[in-house]
């Protein structure tokens, strides 16, 4: 199917595609994971702390995957309880901080 594989190209590393789900690192298994919402062909995705516990490396990785969503007219809601680094600001348009820490 020539969608799937438009995804697969956007979201997926050819190495993701060759390996089993419980091979995969937690980076890879939330890429995975965003590609198959992805198949749904969504107008916005919610999406709750995704960069908890992930190395400043599969952060970037995983916020440049994100980016070729929103790329694709997707609208990307990200819920964070953590900060964001200086280095995944970038990858932001629009920050709100609630008070209280509730999304």
């Amino acid at each position: 199917n020539k969608a799937i594989m438009k995804i697969l190209d956007i979201l997926l590393t050819m190495d993701i595609m060759h390996k089993k789900v419980y091979d995969l690192t937690l980076v890879e298994q939330r890429v995975l994971c965003l590609a198959a919402e992805y198949l749904r062909a969504p107008k916005f995705m919610f999406i709750q702390d995704p960069l908890k516990d992930l190395s400043i490396q599969d952060q970037l990785f995983y916020l440049n995957r994100l980016k070729l969503v929103a790329q694709q007219n997707v609208a990307v809601i990200m819920c964070m309880k953590t900060g964001a680094s200086t280095a995944t600001l970038q990858f932001i348009d629009n920050l709100y901080v609630l008070a209280e820490g509730h999304c």
